[in-house]
């Protein structure tokens, strides 16, 4: 009967973990799909930045033909290249947080952890 007792704790043990594990598993995606939106939104304003500095290259361009050595476009070309690289800047900061690590590691390595215990439990 003992025997009974100490296996019917382990399933509950091995319940409880598995508990523990979807729980973890629903906040790492919870966390990774707020980070998604950041990346996204950071991603869109990057285009619109490149977007910013075709346009302002075009009539840049288009100055430069039309006046013909008056340096409008000098101005131009300075304001597609300050919008290149505040999209770049953008870009990068959207990236993910290097302090977060892998995408879904804290699972991982719990899972690993819980067979390792699971493994010493039945052994």
């Amino acid at each position: 009967m003992n025997n009974g007792a100490h296996l019917s704790t382990v399933v509950d043990q091995a319940i409880q973990l598995a508990e523990d594990h979807l729980r973890l598993v629903r906040l790492e995606c919870l966390y990774e799909s707020a980070q998604s939106k950041r990346r996204l939104g950071f991603f869109g304003l990057a285009v619109l930045c490149a977007l910013g500095a075709y346009i302002y290259t075009q009539i840049a361009i288009i100055s430069a033909l039309a006046r013909a050595g008056i340096p409008v476009y000098i101005s131009s070309i300075a304001f597609a290249f300050l919008h290149a690289a505040l999209g770049l800047y953008l870009y990068q900061k959207g990236g993910r947080n290097p302090a977060a690590g892998e995408p879904f590691e804290g699972s991982h390595q719990e899972l690993k952890r819980s067979l390792q215990w699971i493994h010493q439990l039945l052994s």
